[in-house]
């Protein structure tokens, strides 16, 4: 929304300790009309015919909850953070914690007003690190109710919180799944240990919570680890992901009845590539005894066109145009054999990159970001003494289809900044190194 934008730069201002305050027009003084108008966006986004329940947590998010609920003639209820004596009944509680505040709090909402027959939209001032929206969420599943959407006046990017409820190819094929068979579809979440920080409480967000999917959590973190360890060829770690993917996936429908298809988010660009140039684990990574029949409804189509399927399903744009990220996950950032302390410096760099680029106004306008840490060492200077550690090696880029891409145009202060807190904060990393290469001759990813 222009105009929010607008007035976030022009009377928003950054507090220490990365605190926000637009407090002029949003949460303190309250500008009415710009409120109501944020709630008319929110409508192009969410079904507010289906709403039966707008939710919020008190006390900053009550005004643009109220503003939207008034708006749609829909009730509203606000998660109390203590309780009082007037509360009659039983309670859904959720334990967060608080970013602004720098404590746990405990999010409570009565029995009597939130039921498994309600449809509910959660409506927020910011999102920050996503605690206040896990904590609705929770409640919302307490009470057996459906979650429709979530929808922020501000999202605080760098934090994190927003990528936790967020997906792109897998979410796009779940919500049409969802829309074909609804509760016939389970989806499995496989944490292999290969993900960003705070990506797995991310999809248990959004396919549990947010999609109202039916989901299984594996905790495979050692199981391919193990499988990969002195694993340096990148074919063959795709591989050996891939077919652990499938029997993770076999061993948990054995567990259940009647499950014969496998869905996956494959699109275009992964057939293509998988032919001579990189195998994707969800395509040249399958086993030849594969026991599922794939459905992959999205694979005849390039990542921009999954966007705009996206987009025609109701999916948020926040979702949407989410980076992408592969399958694979870390394991092709971590070039060579993958071992736990290395694979850590990779998941702390992209944390770091992920945060200075939201924090400089880059989420959104470069496609994607990343970084990557191989198997190397060189020498160099830490705290007056000799290191002996690896580089970390940073990928900007910007296309549309993603099988051409330009490297992205940066600031170079920001740049060395973001060289000075990897090189400070990130153990066993002594250089920084950006790569410029184009899609072709290079490829997005390094393996």
């Amino acid at each position: 929304m222009q105009e929010l934008k607008e007035r976030i730069v022009k009377e928003g201002k950054v507090l220490p300790g990365n605190i926000i305050k637009v407090d002029g027009f949003l949460n303190h003084r309250i500008d009415t009309g710009l409120l109501t108008r944020i709630a008319e966006e929110f409508g192009k986004y969410f079904n507010m015919d289906e709403v039966t329940m707008v939710l919020t947590a008190e006390a900053s998010g009550i005004a643009l909850a109220t503003a939207v609920a008034t708006y749609f003639h829909k009730p509203m209820i606000f998660a109390k953070k203590a309780k009082s004596d007037n509360i009659e009944g039983g309670l859904y509680q959720s334990d967060i914690y608080s970013y602004t505040y720098k404590k746990k709090v405990t999010l409570l909402v009565s029995k009597e007003w939130l039921s498994s027959d309600d449809k509910v939209l959660i409506i927020d001032d910011f999102m920050a690190n996503g605690e206040a929206m896990r904590g609705l969420c929770d409640i919302v599943t307490a009470a057996g109710a459906t979650l429709l959407g979530i929808g922020c006046a501000v999202e605080k990017g760098f934090q994190g919180g927003g990528d936790r409820l967020r997906g792109v190819d897998s979410s796009v094929v779940a919500a049409l799944l969802i829309k074909a068979i609804g509760k016939q579809l389970i989806c499995v979440h496989v944490n292999h240990g290969l993900l960003r920080k705070g990506e797995p409480e991310q999809v248990i967000e959004v396919f549990q919570n947010q999609m109202d999917a039916n989901l299984i959590y594996v905790d495979a973190v050692d199981r391919f680890l193990d499988k990969l360890a002195g694993i340096s060829d990148p074919e063959q770690k795709r591989k050996i992901i891939g077919k652990e993917f499938i029997d993770v996936f076999a061993e948990e429908a054995q567990k259940l009845e009647g499950i014969s298809f496998l869905a996956q988010g494959t699109i275009y660009p992964d057939i293509l590539e998988s032919d001579g140039i990189k195998s994707h684990h969800n395509v040249g990574g399958l086993p030849e005894d594969l026991q599922f029949e794939l459905v992959e409804p999205v694979k005849l189509l390039y990542k921009d066109e999954v966007r705009v399927v996206g987009k025609a399903l109701g999916l948020p744009d926040n979702m949407v145009y989410r980076q992408p990220f592969p399958g694979p996950g870390l394991g092709v950032r971590c070039i060579g054999a993958i071992t736990r302390d290395r694979l850590e410096a990779v998941r702390e760099s992209d944390a770091i990159l992920r945060e200075e680029f939201a924090k400089n106004g880059l989420e959104g306008k470069v496609w994607q970001y990343f970084t990557v840490v191989p198997d190397i060492k060189s020498t160099g200077i830490i705290d007056g003494k000799r290191s002996f550690d690896w580089p970390v090696i940073i990928r900007a880029v910007n296309t549309v289809d993603a099988v051409t891409a330009e490297v992205a145009q940066l600031d170079f202060g920001m740049m060395q900044h973001i060289v000075d807190r990897i090189t400070h904060e990130v153990s066993g990393v002594n250089r920084v190194l950006w790569d410029l290469t184009p899609k072709p001759t290079g490829t997005i990813e390094w393996e």
